[in-house]
C-alpha cells in the first residue's frame, strides 16, 4: 500500500516538477519565516529568565484607589514597602529595592567625565537576590559600606582602560550633590533580555538616610521573594490595612493604597506604565507573531502536500 502510494506520488512530482518546485521553494520560505517568527518569540519571553528560582520573584507595583475608583496605577513603590511586608508577611521571604530618582548623572574619574542614566542606589543583598553574574568583588558584601560603587564591564573599560578598577574611586554628581564612591565590584554587562538595565549601582546606604525607608516617593521598584505555592492574590489584599499603619503624613490620606504583584517574567511584555524607565515589548504583537508563524507554515505544509498527493487517487 505505502509502496504503490509512494510510486504515485513520486510520478505526480516528476509530472508537475514547476508546480511542486514552487511549492518547496514556498515551504522553505514559510519555515524559515517561522523559525525567525518563534526565534524572536523565544527572546521575547526569555526575559529575566537568568535569575534563580525567578518563578517566585514579584514586582511590587502601587495603585491607588479613591471613593472606590482607581486614581493612579505606578510601576514604582516606596521605599518603605519591602521592610514593612517582610517584618509583616511570612509568605515573604526576603526583599531588594533599586531607586530611580535622579539616576541620570554626570560620573568622572580624573579627567574622564560621561553623563550616565540608570546610576541608583541598590541595596546591598542585591547580586545575591538576583543572579546577575559578578567578576570582581563578593556580592554578599560589596554594596554594603556606604560610598561604594559597583560597575559594569563596559563602565570598567570606559573610566579605567586597562587599569585595575577595584578601589579606584568614581565622583557621582547630580545637581544638588556628588559622591565619591570607591569601585568595591564589576558586574558582567547585563543581558539585553534583562528589564533592568544599568552600568553602576551605588550602596543603600550611600543614598540619605531620611530616604531609605521613606513612605512618600514612589520612585524604586521593590522586588519581593515569596515562599513557593504562595497565593499572590491573597497576598496583595493584606497590603491596605498594612498601609495604613504607615500613611502618616497628609498626601494621599484619604486614598486606598494597595499592590498589584507582578511575576519578574511578566514585566516585559506588561503594557508600560507612567515613568517605566525600562524599553516595553508587546504581549499582543508576540502572540499575533507566533499565530502568523503558524498559519503560514501550515499553508504551505498544505499546498506542497496537495502537489504531491492530490492526483495520487
Amino acid at each position: 500500500m505505502f509502496r504503490n502510494f509512494l510510486t504515485v506520488a513520486l510520478r505526480n512530482i516528476a509530472k508537475h516538477k514547476v508546480f511542486t518546485l514552487i511549492n518547496v521553494v514556498g515551504l522553505s520560505l514559510g519555515m524559515a519565516i517561522f523559525f525567525l517568527l518563534t526565534g524572536y518569540v523565544r527572546f521575547e519571553n526569555s526575559y529575566d529568565t537568568i535569575h534563580q528560582r525567578s518563578e517566585n520573584i514579584y514586582r511590587v507595583e502601587s495603585i491607588f484607589y479613591k471613593g472606590g475608583e482607581k486614581t493612579d496605577d505606578w510601576a514604582g513603590s516606596t521605599n518603605g514597602y519591602g521592610p514593612a511586608m517582610k517584618a509583616n508577611f511570612p509568605e515573604v521571604e526576603s526583599f531588594t529595592r533599586i531607586n530611580w530618582n535622579s539616576s541620570t548623572r554626570v560620573v568622572r574619574y580624573q579627567d574622564t567625565k560621561f553623563r550616565e542614566q540608570n546610576v541608583c542606589f541598590a541595596d546591598s543583598n542585591f547580586f545575591t537576590f538576583f543572579s546577575y553574574p559578578v567578576l570582581k568583588g563578593n556580592p554578599q558584601t560589596f554594596l554594603n559600606a556606604p560610598n561604594t560603587v559597583v560597575i559594569s564591564e563596559k563602565a570598567a573599560h570606559k573610566y579605567f582602560g586597562k587599569e585595575e578598577p577595584m578601589g579606584k574611586f568614581l565622583d557621582i554628581s547630580t545637581i544638588s550633590k556628588t559622591y565619591r564612591c570607591q569601585v568595591s565590584g564589576v558586574f558582567k554587562d547585563l543581558p539585553i533580555n534583562s528589564s533592568l538595565q544599568f552600568d553602576m549601582l551605588m550602596s543603600w546606604t550611600t543614598s540619605p538616610e531620611w530616604v531609605r525607608n521613606f513612605w512618600y516617593q514612589h520612585s524604586s521598584y521593590t522586588y519581593i521573594r515569596v515562599q513557593p505555592n504562595t497565593n499572590i492574590a491573597n497576598l496583595a489584599a493584606k497590603f491596605p490595612a498594612l498601609a495604613e499603619k504607615y500613611k502618616t503624613a497628609d498626601a494621599m490620606k484619604e486614598h486606598k493604597w494597595a499592590v498589584d504583584l507582578v511575576p519578574l517574567h511578566a514585566i516585559h511584555l506588561n503594557p508600560a506604565k507612567t515613568n517605566e524607565p525600562e524599553t516595553k515589548g508587546s504581549r499582543t504583537t508576540v502572540q499575533f507573531l507566533l499565530i502568523a508563524g503558524i498559519i503560514i507554515l501550515t499553508y504551505w505544509q498544505g499546498k506542497l502536500y496537495q502537489s504531491i498527493y492530490s492526483k495520487s487517487y
